[in-house]
């Protein structure tokens, strides 16, 4: 699992149908992204991804760390900006109203003053963007990116074929289904916490937050029909990922009382 307990961020790729290319992964989660400083990770594959997507795959990973840099400048230095924008608002402030004067006083004062300190706000903002510290922590993940190792794994490749196999059947045998990840999940205790976390951060969040949230409602009372319908109205990456979700789910829960459908 992709937590402080271990050294190794597992991450998940599944050929959906022989068609897509889907990454199970718990970047979404910041904390996560920012202990691939220390730790490594590795991509484990079942049918072998192509080059393009591996390149595409890095350079989504690149502007993960963009935005996590970004957020973190924003956090980080934001009480310093702060308090600099807010004495230049004061300086400002008092030199348009005791030096400069004009007929209408507090308004033009008030208003150049703001305009100033958040161009000043702003400017360090870029500033503290291009600082040693700042640029030589991002060089950091750029390097522990390009690190990433890929690994065949015969455990994703039959989660990759139940679930495929699921979604050829249009989403029948829910209980036979959620057997077959139970008994993967006896072969592979090891991976498959990691693989379950992996998939509650990624259903989340945006894009597929709205989905898992419908998906959850509709299992939650016990209407697999309705899931059945649902699932088939998907785009096939989602329903991959809400399918294999829901039987891990059951699979880690170790209650199999669901009916086929």
């Amino acid at each position: 699992m992709a937590d402080d307990k271990n050294s190794v961020i597992d991450i998940f790729h599944f050929d959906v149908l022989g068609k897509y290319s889907l990454i199970v992964h718990p970047f979404y989660d910041q904390e996560i992204f920012a202990s691939l400083e220390e730790k490594d990770a590795c991509v484990f594959y079942g049918s072998e991804p192509d080059i393009a997507f591996l390149a595409a795959f890095r350079n989504w990973m690149y502007g993960l760390a963009d935005s996590y840099i970004r957020e973190w400048v924003a956090e980080k230095f934001f009480l310093s900006r702060f308090l600099l924008a807010s004495l230049v608002f004061v300086v400002v402030y008092f030199f348009l109203g005791f030096v400069i004067r004009d007929p209408i006083p507090f308004v033009d004062e008030f208003i150049g003053a703001v305009v100033i300190s958040v161009i000043v706000f702003f400017y360090l903002y870029r500033k503290d963007r291009s600082a040693y510290p700042v640029l030589e922590r991002k060089s950091l993940f750029i390097k522990r990116i390009d690190s990433i190792k890929f690994f065949p794994s015969s455990f994703t490749s039959d989660v990759e074929k139940a679930v495929n196999n699921f979604m050829t059947s249009d989403f029948e045998k829910w209980e036979d289904f959620i057997l077959n990840i139970s008994d993967l999940k006896k072969q592979k205790e090891d991976k498959f916490p990691s693989l379950l976390n992996n998939l509650e951060v990624m259903l989340s969040k945006n894009p597929h937050k709205k989905n898992f949230s419908v998906m959850k409602k509709l299992y939650k009372k016990k209407d697999y029909f309705a899931v059945r319908a649902f699932l088939l109205s998907l785009d096939k990456k989602d329903a991959f990922l809400l399918s294999l979700y829901f039987a891990a789910l059951e699979a880690d829960r170790e209650v199999l009382n669901i009916r086929t459908v």
